[in-house]
């Protein structure tokens, strides 16, 4: 895993979205809750472009064994 490089940032954010985030990931501050929406903003993108791969090569056939 790629050690974090922490930068402040100054930025203008829906409360309202932050706060449902926080209480949704369980995070204990709203940069935590930040880090942890990024974070899955880029695992989505990897599952994502797993799935496009995937079907690139064929697809699965989920039922073939039935």
């Amino acid at each position: 895993m790629i050690e974090p490089k922490w930068t402040r940032k100054n930025i203008v954010i829906d409360q309202r979205k932050l706060d449902l985030a926080k209480t949704l990931l369980h995070a204990p501050t709203e940069t935590a809750t930040v880090d942890q929406a990024l974070d899955l903003i880029a695992f989505q993108k990897e599952v994502l472009s797993g799935i496009d791969r995937m079907v690139e090569l064929g697809g699965v056939d989920a039922f073939e064994d039935r």
